[in-house]
């Protein structure tokens, strides 16, 4: 564990000492003093592993702990411990928002390019069955039905051009 110097003070231990500790399932377990903090460095008097503290409670415990003054000297690997800058932070906290954005923008284009799709379809159908006339004239003044499928290719080509470049 790590401690602040007033410990040391009132209990009289040293780093490399080992000082009974009752933690909150009420059994009391000697901890080695692996460091010593100064009073104004540490959010409280004593620093436990985050391993032994779950092991007694838990329940208790956040993940992430804010440091809002200087940054204190290096602590022990023993206490599991480690300082992480704001960008890393906020970069892993936003990965799964940032997922979970990539997979809905995947599904809206989805259903918006399957709506379009149908929706043009739709059209070509109703406007072909209206043209029902125009092409039994055309083929009465001599056009194959090879030409007028060309020709009806050819224009819903040319639609479906416009409509995705003014799109």
């Amino acid at each position: 564990m790590a401690v602040t110097q007033s410990v040391l003070a009132r209990t009289g231990v040293r780093a490399g000492d080992t000082l009974p500790v009752v933690l909150e399932d009420g059994r009391t377990r000697p901890l080695r003093v692996v460091a010593v903090l100064t009073d104004d460095s540490a959010p409280g008097e004593v620093l436990l592993p985050y391993g032994t503290v779950r092991e007694h409670d838990p329940v208790a415990l956040a993940e992430v702990v804010y440091r809002t003054g200087p940054q204190p000297a290096d602590l022990p690997a023993e206490l599991g411990a480690r300082e992480v800058g704001v960008a890393e932070y906020a970069a892993r906290g936003d990965a799964e928002e940032d997922r979970l954005v990539w997979v809905f923008t995947l599904l809206l284009t989805g259903m918006s390019a399957g709506c379009t799709g149908l929706a043009v379809g739709n059209t070509l159908l109703m406007a072909t069955a209206a043209r029902s006339g125009d092409f039994a004239v055309l083929r009465r003044s001599g056009a194959t039905p090879g030409q007028v499928l060309r020709m009806v290719a050819g224009e819903t080509a040319f639609v479906v051009a416009l409509g995705t470049l003014l799109g």
